[in-house]
Formats: C-alpha cells, structure tokens, sequence
C-alpha cells in the first residue's frame, strides 16, 4: 500500500518489526510454558508463594491501570507519567519470580492488553494528545518487549536456582542412602556453640532422631557407662587441640531398645588462624560386636 500510494514504509517497516518482535517475546513463552501444563492435585506453589504472587499481581493490575487509564493519567505530569510506567515492570519481574514461567507469562499478557489497548484509545504516557497513533504503538510495543525480556530473564534466573536445587536434593538423598547401607554417620561439631551437625539417617543407624544427639552431653547420655569417661577424655583432647590427625576411637551406645552397638568414631580436628580448634568433622561407623574393639 505504502508502495502503490508513495508514502513512506520506512515507519510502516519499523513498526511492522518492533510488533514481531513484541508478539514473539509475548506469545511464544506463554505457548511454550503452558503446552504441557496439566492440574496437580500437589507440588504447586507454597501458601507464602502463592500469596506474595498473587499480592503483586493485583498490584499490577492496579498500577497498570492507574498509569495508563485516561481520566487518572491526566492528574500527573507528562515526565512523571512515563516514570510510572517502571512501576508495573517491578510487579510483573515479582509475579514472574514467585509464581515461575507461567505466572510470569501470565503478567506480560495482562499487562499488555491492558497497555495496548489504553494506548489504542490515546490514553496513558504514551497516548498522549500530539502523539501521532503510529508513535504511541510503536512507543507501546517497545515498552513491552522489554517487559517481557526482564519476565524472560527472572525466568531463566529462577530456572537456573530450581535446577541448582533440585539437584543439591537429590545428591543429598543419594547421599543419605548411601551413609544408611553402609551403617554410617557423617557429624561436623562446632567448638563454638557445642552443637552436632548430621548427615545420614540416626534413626535407622542408631535408632535415634538427631535431636537426641545434639550436643555431646546428649551423645553421653546414651554411651555406654564405661565408655563415658574414655569418650569425654578424648573430646577434651579434641577441644584443646591435643590430637594431631585423624582421632580414632571405639564406644558403645544405646540405639533405641536394641543392645548397646560398637561405634567407630574417626575425626578430625580444622583450625583457624590462631590454631584453635573450630570444627571437628569425622564419621560414626556402626560396627559389628565381634568388630568392635
């Protein structure tokens, strides 16, 4: 048409390309999040997520309309009504990193209905009057690419933590089966706070939650009682630093109803700059009685 009328294409062109652009952005990643989506009973969004996601995304939507709404957008001034429009950018990149992909697609489609078709109508920041209609989309649609570029860019930030923890979760249930077979403990003890820190499975090992085995007057309590003073002896030793290497000794302890069961203790003792102990970490490993020593 620009052709055959000798009119300009070169603003038909730029505006043709920003609206690919913007659709592709848009409408592609709510097509790809939602192919595959089908209702779960469970594994959705937490209580807290759902909320929070669903706080920002009224949030949105009230912003969105505030800002580009005629009537209301006339009482700022020009400058401060395009300040606002970042307003809903924070709402939406929100909605996104609460609520994942979906509810991320979700806020960049809300958002750009209800821009484009204020700015249709000439209203909002960029429907000012003076403002010729091609401007004003064209204004509209690069607004929302990059809405939509930030939404995409929390998403892949998010996926990126998702996948980190999944599968930190799953080297750490490996893990715990692998210590449960082969009847071991993995502790870490802070000099600091006297506390034990586990890995591993107490109560099938030992027949004891980790609460039970807290701190090392709690282990005592359920060693054996002549093994507490030899235990005790080799802790002090420990917390003064008067073991080179790796520690390793030989205690009973009560797992639950069952006889007392021979444990292997071997630690080692970390350091700080002043070389004073910190940090025993080692292993308990449950043997049996004709192992023990």
């Amino acid at each position: 048409v620009a052709y055959s009328e000798s009119l300009p294409a070169q603003p038909l062109l730029v505006v043709w390309a920003v609206a690919n652009v913007a659709g592709t952005l848009i409408v592609a990643p709510m097509l790809t999040s939602w192919a595959h989506f089908r209702a779960r009973r469970s594994g959705g969004p937490s209580a807290r997520d759902f909320w929070v996601g669903s706080v920002a995304y009224v949030a949105l939507l009230v912003s969105a309309f505030l800002i580009f709404d005629g009537r209301i957008a006339q009482q700022f001034s020009a400058a401060l009504s395009f300040q606002l429009t970042y307003l809903p950018l924070v709402f939406a990149v929100l909605v996104a990193l609460v609520w994942g992909p979906r509810g991320g697609t979700i806020a960049v489609f809300t958002l750009t209905l209800m821009a484009l078709y204020q700015s249709a109508q000439g209203d909002g920041p960029f429907g000012s009057p003076g403002v010729p209609p091609g401007d004003a989309l064209l204004h509209a649609q690069a607004y929302l690419v990059v809405t939509a570029l930030l939404v995409l860019l929390a998403n892949a930030l998010r996926g990126e933590r998702e996948q980190a923890l999944e599968a930190g979760a799953n080297w750490h249930e490996r893990l715990d089966l692998a210590l449960s077979a082969s009847r071991l403990l993995v502790y870490q003890f802070d000099m600091d706070s006297g506390t034990f820190e586990w890995s591993g499975d107490t109560v099938s090992v030992l027949g004891r939650k980790a609460a039970e085995l807290h701190t090392l007057e709690d282990v005592l309590r359920h060693v054996h009682p002549d093994d507490v003073n030899v235990m005790r002896a080799r802790w002090e030793a420990r917390s003064s630093n008067h073991v080179a290497g790796a520690d390793t000794f030989s205690f009973r302890i009560g797992a639950g109803h069952a006889p007392w069961q021979p444990v292997r203790d071997c630690g080692s003792i970390a350091c700080d700059e002043n070389d004073l102990p910190i940090i025993v970490a080692g292993t308990w490993q449950v043997q049996d009685a004709g192992q023990a020593q």
